[in-house]
C-alpha cells in the first residue's frame, strides 16, 4: 500500500475502508471519533461503506458473542451447555 502522508490521504483511505478510524485519526492528529467526522465532513468524503467493513463488523461480533453469551448466561451456538 502507498504510505500515507496528507490529511487528505488519510481522510480518503478511511473513506474508502483501506484504513480503520484510529489510524485515520492518528494519520491527521485528532484524537476524538468526532473531530475525524467533523474533518470527513468539511473535506466532503463520505463514511466508509462497503469493502473492508463487513470483515471488521464480523470480527467485532466473533470477539463480543462469548462475553454477551457469558453474561446473558445462555451456551454460543453449536456449543454444549455448562
Amino acid at each position: 500500500m502507498k504510505r500515507l502522508i496528507t490529511a487528505a490521504e488519510f481522510l480518503q483511505a478511511y473513506s474508502e475502508g483501506r484504513i480503520d478510524s484510529r489510524e485515520a485519526m492518528d494519520g491527521i492528529g485528532v484524537d476524538s471519533f468526532r473531530d475525524l467526522l467533523n474533518a470527513m465532513v468539511d473535506c466532503g468524503f463520505r463514511l466508509p461503506r462497503g469493502r473492508g467493513r463487513e470483515e471488521q463488523v464480523e470480527r467485532e461480533v466473533a470477539e463480543a458473542l462469548p462475553m454477551l453469551a457469558e453474561a446473558l448466561g445462555v451456551p454460543l451456538p453449536g456449543t454444549a451447555p455448562k
